[in-house]
């Protein structure tokens, strides 16, 4: 675990199960790239991703956020401009988990009528969030602005995301990302990850 990741003074200590220490993801280019291909397709059939946190009472806590993304294997960053919650929950206790299902309608209508996934549905990520947001690069700041597309110029978009272009504003923070779990449903097959 990076220096980055570490609990910082007054946060709890990642408790991770014997198998799945922190740190270690041993994953293909094309495993991460295939994930980069399930988050697009969920955030295009469901515009949000679920975000698991654990606040300082203890209780587990699910926030929506629209924009997470994914980086080179093993790392990942989401913007915190409403996920105000989420950040404070994170500042007590770094682990992380996060949700992406595909909603497509078309791969689930295919997959009722075969008996089977064509792909993967749905993935779980599990991890640590960095100890402090940061300022985003000109690179997130355009992956972001292309997240919202031409919504950000419609009057709703022009509420929601006022200062896009502010950098000074924004932040992000980043994750690490330690574990990859596709999520089966019941006795109907998965295709597994390569």
């Amino acid at each position: 675990m990076s220096e980055r990741y570490a609990p910082a003074p007054g946060r709890a200590e990642p408790v991770w199960p014997e198998d799945q220490r922190a740190g270690e993801l041993p994953v293909e280019p094309r495993t991460w790239l295939e994930l980069k291909r399930l988050f697009a397709r969920a955030f295009s059939s469901s515009l949000h991703f679920a975000v698991a946190s654990v606040g300082a009472d203890g209780e587990p806590c699910l926030t929506p956020v629209g924009a997470v993304f994914l980086g080179e294997p093993g790392h990942a960053f989401y913007l915190e401009l409403y996920a105000i919650g989420l950040g404070r929950r994170l500042d007590v206790d770094a682990r992380v988990a996060i949700l992406a299902v595909d909603s497509g309608r078309l791969l689930w209508f295919r997959s009722l009528l075969s008996g089977r996934f064509a792909r993967v549905p749905a993935v779980r990520l599990r991890g640590l969030a960095a100890r402090e947001p940061r300022a985003p690069t000109a690179a997130e700041l355009a992956r972001i602005a292309r997240r919202l597309g031409a919504a950000r110029f419609l009057p709703g978009g022009r509420v929601l995301w006022p200062n896009l272009d502010a950098a000074a504003r924004l932040r992000v923070r980043d994750l690490e990302i330690h574990r990859i779990e596709p999520v089966h449903l019941g006795r109907m097959p998965v295709p597994r990850w390569r």
